[in-house]
């Protein structure tokens, strides 16, 4: 889910057990502060149409976030915000994309 305008555009990257809905406070407090706030769902978790089950490697699990990095403009970064399990996909899309990263937070994330 991605509204608002202007300011930093953050990208947040729930951890296990948990989707995009559990970052709605955070995105909407956010927004109203007038940045972009993107809350993805990993596969296999939230509203992603893929069974856990057929996610078979770390990469799959990390895809909708890497995906997303990919489609960046050029020249557009990216606050990423990780909680949890979601430290390592952002660790990842860091390690990926090291010119599409502003910042990476860790909020008790792995």
């Amino acid at each position: 889910m991605e509204v608002g305008g202007g300011g930093k555009h953050f990208v947040l990257v729930h951890g296990v057990c948990h989707g995009a809905w559990c970052w709605y406070k955070a995105a909407t407090a956010l927004r109203c502060a007038g940045h972009r706030a993107t809350a993805l769902d990993m596969a296999g978790c939230g509203a992603h149409p893929a069974r856990l089950d057929d996610v078979r490697t770390f990469e799959e699990y990390s895809r909708p976030l890497l995906d997303a990095m990919a489609a960046l403009p050029a020249g557009e970064q990216v606050v990423l915000v990780a909680h949890s399990h979601g430290g390592y996909s952002v660790a990842l899309a860091v390690e990926r994309f090291p010119d599409k990263v502003a910042a990476a937070v860790f909020v008790t994330a792995s």
